[in-house]
């Protein structure tokens, strides 16, 4: 277990251990997909087939006699702002915020890449194989920061005793879509402790306080009744269509005061604070900063900052030294252009669950 009240938050680069995309990956990849065009009026050339399925029942269910072709025409107009032009999908849907169907098709294309990458990262389970209750790349998963967190998190757990304190101390802000900690945790309990899969979803709903700023691409199963996506199923266009509207991108204003609160709250109340692959991003910054009335007390920061210059660690140290200023007490930053995720955890995880 962890030793103090431990916030982790968590941004696009801490999937790269485990093969979820990110950033130029999978603006790419979007662009490709919503480039949806025809050949003669009805042979389709290019686009991927799933996309121009969810956008033609989109078109339809915004009126049955809906022709889909400005939805097409939208998916274009996304794939050649991006190709070359920009390397973010939230940035290039920014920049065309007055355009309802830029909005629909670019966040139904992040939905759908999101859960397709899910399907093709290391984390993915496949309930047919015949290894059973398995990740595809056991090893890799084991390799990576979310096997060194489960190290902490299970140390002086015993299953008969306080299996139910294994998140104590543990809160989480994560500004990704997918279900990759989720699912992962849950695997942990299940093969770890020997749970069925309802018992293990059971803990984690009532245990395990995680926070999607931006929203997520959908639930699992476990955590809405039996009605989520499991993690890895391939949607098909009739799951792609809701989706969209669960997507916030990260330009996006948020106005969920009590998400908002509660964000506050999870800062000003953190002894340790641990940033994985965060871009630190001004408005994240800002949607972080500490909550009022001053709160007091030590809390020490680590964050990675792989690949990042020394004049902007030295930024991203500042934006988090004002993130916390309305909580007041004293604070110790440690960030490194050196740590990525992993080596992050290799340096301090010893003793995160003892102090």
């Amino acid at each position: 277990m962890l030793g103090r009240r431990t916030l982790f938050i968590i941004g696009a680069g801490a999937g790269f251990d485990i093969q979820m995309p990110m950033g130029d990956k999978l603006a790419r990849r979007i662009a490709e997909y919503v480039n949806i065009s025809f050949e003669d009026g009805y042979r389709k050339k290019s686009g991927n087939d799933l996309t121009a399925e969810a956008l033609k029942l989109l078109a339809r269910e915004a009126d049955h006699r809906a022709d889909p072709n400005p939805y097409y025409h939208a998916g274009r107009q996304i794939a050649e702002g991006l190709v070359g032009w920009s390397s973010s999908i939230d940035g290039y849907l920014n920049r065309h915020q007055d355009q309802p169907l830029v909005q629909q098709c670019g966040k139904l294309a992040i939905a759908q890449v999101i859960l397709e990458s899910e399907n093709g990262c290391d984390m993915y389970v496949d309930p047919r194989s015949p290894r059973g209750l398995s990740f595809r790349d056991a090893a890799k998963v084991r390799q990576s920061w979310f096997q060194q967190l489960w190290s902490i998190l299970e140390t002086g757990i015993i299953r008969s005793k306080n299996l139910e304190s294994i998140f104590d101390k543990l809160n989480v802000i994560t500004f990704n879509y997918d279900r990759t900690l989720e699912h992962f945790l849950s695997m942990g309990l299940q093969q770890a402790f020997h749970l069925p899969e309802n018992d293990a979803a059971s803990i984690i709903n009532a245990k395990l306080d995680i926070d999607h700023v931006y929203g997520q691409v959908a639930k699992l199963p476990w955590q809405n009744r039996g009605h989520g996506l499991a993690f890895g199923r391939k949607p098909d266009a009739r799951d792609l269509v809701p989706l969209w509207s669960r997507i916030t991108t990260f330009n996006e204003e948020i106005s969920d005061a009590e998400l908002l609160t509660k964000l506050a709250d999870k800062v000003s109340n953190a002894e340790r604070i641990v940033f994985l692959g965060c871009h630190f991003h001004a408005q994240n910054m800002k949607l972080l900063r500490a909550a009022l009335p001053a709160r007091g007390g030590d809390v020490r920061i680590y964050a990675t900052a792989v690949q990042r210059s020394a004049s902007a660690v030295i930024e991203i140290e500042s934006q988090i030294r004002e993130m916390l200023a309305p909580r007041g007490g004293s604070w110790h930053v440690q960030i490194d252009s050196r740590w990525d995720c992993k080596e992050l955890f290799r340096e301090f995880d010893t003793t995160w669950s003892r102090q």
